[in-house]
Order: C-alpha cells, then structure tokens, then sequence
C-alpha cells in the first residue's frame, strides 16, 4: 500500500507532538477551553504530525466518537475519505501550511459540506492545525461516503 503524500512542505519545521493526558474529560475551567469544547461547529485540533490533540464535544456528537478513542487518533485514521475528496483534503491541509492562511473548501459536488482549515504557527513551526466543519454536513460529508 502506498503511503499518503505529506501535506506538510519540506521547508516548514515541525515541532515535537504535545503529550496527551489520560484524562476522559475535558476540564473547561479556562474559558478559552469552554469556547472550544463546547463550540457548536465541529472542530478538531491536529499537531504538526496531523494527530488529534483536541476535539470539540459538537464533532464527537456528530461522529459519535468517544474522546479519548479520538484523542491521539492520526487523522486518516478516524474517517474513511472517499478516493474522489482526498485530493481536496490533502490539497486544503497543504495550501494551509505552505500560504499559512486560512483555507475554506467548498464541496465540488454540490453538497452542503465546508472545511476550514487553519494553520498555526510559531514563527516557522507548525504547531497545529484546526479543521471546522461547516454547516454540519447534513447532506453527505466531506470525511464521510459519496
């Protein structure tokens, strides 16, 4: 099996993978963790090594997943993405790292599906990325089947 091209360009720094705990629920005492966990937009907070480091309780709804079966998951290893969207999720992971702005897909095949890609950086190291879904995706999904 071949391996999935890198979306992250070789002249960008990485930065070593943050340590996850072993907790099972998220302690939101920080405000800005209250904003993020409990943000109705989907959302998911990838490392430089695309694993999931954070994830909004609107996402593990919406997938029915269990936190802590998420945290720490690589990314192509929680959803099955169809041959025909991978190329618009590597190319949206991609051009996020290399322009280091944000980037908004919309879904070339008539659906209701939006990810917004955001890249962050200290200085030239990634440091995460954060992928929202838009809209819920009521009518198939981007990460889901045709």
């Amino acid at each position: 099996m071949n391996a999935l091209p890198s979306p992250i360009p070789q002249n960008c720094s990485l930065m070593t993978a943050p340590q996850i705990g072993n907790e099972t629920e998220k302690d939101a005492s920080d405000p800005l963790d209250k904003i993020f966990t409990y943000t109705p937009m989907p959302t998911v907070i990838l490392n430089s090594a695309l694993r999931v480091v954070e994830v909004s309780k609107s996402y593990l709804a919406l997938f029915k997943f269990d936190r802590e079966k998420v945290l720490g998951s690589p990314l192509f290893g929680l959803h099955e993405i169809s041959a025909s969207r991978l190329p618009l999720l590597l190319g949206a992971l991609s051009n996020a790292v290399s322009t280091r702005s944000i980037q908004l897909t919309v879904s070339p095949w008539g659906g209701c599906e939006h990810l917004q890609v955001t890249p962050i950086f200290d200085e030239s190291s990634l440091l995460y990325l954060t992928l929202e879904l838009q809209n819920n995706i009521i009518c198939g999904g981007l990460l889901g089947g045709e």
